[in-house]
């Protein structure tokens, strides 16, 4: 999961922070912003969360991959295990994104 606070330009600012809950994070903070450079102060319930996609289709071609060790039925049988990963994946971070958006 990826949190983010819209910044005072418009623009989304990614944060690097391990916190699974807006409790985790700091009550205000000030954070600059990469686009336009403006510093500005934030309560963490600015801050939102979102999933990091990609997984599925990832998952699909590293299976599809491995799978490709054992032939066309590998890589077939692979890349669908890979998909079927990926897609839980996919749905484990849209569950900690809702958990913190809801926190």
């Amino acid at each position: 999961m990826r949190l983010y606070l819209q910044g005072q330009c418009g623009h989304k600012i990614y944060l690097t922070s391990p916190a699974q809950t807006r409790a985790e994070l700091p009550g205000w903070f000030q954070l600059q912003c990469p686009h336009d450079q403006q510093a500005g102060y934030y309560a963490n319930q600015n801050v939102f969360a979102e999933p990091e996609s990609g997984q599925t289709a990832g998952g699909a071609i590293l299976g599809g991959l491995v799978g490709l060790l054992a032939g066309p039925i590998g890589l077939i049988l692979g890349g669908a295990a890979g998909a079927s990963f990926g897609a839980a994946t996919e749905k484990t971070e849209l569950a900690r994104a809702n958990r913190f958006n809801e926190s």
